[in-house]
């Protein structure tokens, strides 16, 4: 492991001589108001430490690592640590003391692992698990461009009733997408996603002469499923949703839709890169379909699908699932 340079702070690979420092700042409540608990004593936590040491599960199939946090002044300030697996997936934690908390440290630390990550341990995604009421470090990881998996991944990867799975590309081709957020969809959104479904599809269904309100009404209540469904949001504003679901070993999109003032700003890409991910982490192809003159058509080109079926007014698309690491 390599010591890493966080904006001035240091990222020292975690040792049982880091325990009695470590063990002050784990022993602070405010660290434990929703999971876990302070470890109970400065010998648990030493054993602890000593045991990671090893960097690595038994079998081998695991690397664990663990970096303290150094302040200019050589005080601890908290951890970052991975599991990065055998597949290239890396779960990242992190844990401040709350003395330390709103200063930025948490956000130049895990930023610093991510590069290390990314670069040493070729690590390809991300995930991190944090429970549901704890805003603020949902807010942290929006910021570093996590973004909430499908509730598929959330099964698949033992996130608990009461918890998230947030969900990143290891590499982020630009820092713009920071300001957009997932959230999952509720029954009661069905009108206002209805109203969004039908601006952003109107004008390709009015050059076809498809466009029928009663109509789309009608399709869309026969596949509507908030739980595989999620809201798009950009600066807090909804501009859109789309929605996953399992089809006959593959991963299928059934709705991509963007309020039609929010087209053309590259939010489709961010929404297909994050659908392309989770696809590859449960190692599926992935299935879309797109209206025939739809300029989503180019999209879908563009990141690797090929088309595999025209109907009379949609072209199906298939992306073969990824090979394996």
């Amino acid at each position: 492991m390599n010591t890493l340079d966080a904006d001035g702070l240091v990222l020292e690979p975690q040792t049982a001589a880091h325990a009695p420092a470590m063990f002050e700042v784990l022993s602070d409540p405010a660290i434990y108001e929703y999971e876990n608990e302070a470890p109970p004593s400065l010998a648990w936590l030493e054993r602890r430490f000593r045991h990671l040491e090893s960097r690595q599960s038994a079998d081998g199939r695991e690397q664990w690592l663990n970096w303290v946090i150094r302040l200019p002044d050589g005080a601890l300030a908290g951890y970052v640590q991975a599991t990065v697996h055998a597949d290239g997936r890396a779960a990242i934690a992190y844990e401040l003391a709350s003395r330390y908390w709103g200063k930025g440290l948490a956000s130049s630390s895990v930023r610093a692992m991510i590069d290390e990550l990314t670069r040493a341990c070729r690590a390809t995604t991300l995930t991190a698990i944090l429970k549901r009421p704890n805003r603020r470090s949902m807010r942290l990881l929006q910021r570093l461009g996590f973004l909430l998996a499908s509730a598929e991944l959330h099964r698949r990867l033992h996130a608990e009733a009461d918890e998230w799975l947030m969900l990143r590309a290891a590499s982020l081709p630009a820092p713009a997408t920071r300001a957009l957020v997932f959230e999952p969809a509720e029954s009661g959104d069905f009108e206002a996603l209805l109203d969004l479904r039908s601006e952003a599809m109107r004008e390709s269904l009015q050059r076809i002469g498809r466009f029928d309100p009663d109509r789309s009404r009608a399709r869309f209540l026969a596949s509507f499923s908030p739980a595989q469904t999620r809201r798009i949001l950009l600066d807090g504003e909804p501009v859109g949703f789309f929605a996953t679901r399992p089809e006959e070993g593959a991963l299928r999109m059934d709705h991509l839709y963007l309020h039609p003032a929010s087209q053309g700003r590259g939010i489709g890409a961010v929404v297909l890169g994050h659908v392309i991910l989770e696809a590859d982490l449960q190692a599926l192809p992935l299935r879309v379909s797109a209206l025939r003159d739809s300029s989503s058509n180019r999209l879908y080109l563009r990141h690797g699908f090929r088309l595999v079926e025209q109907g009379d007014f949609d072209n199906h698309y298939l992306r073969p699932r990824a090979a394996s690491r």
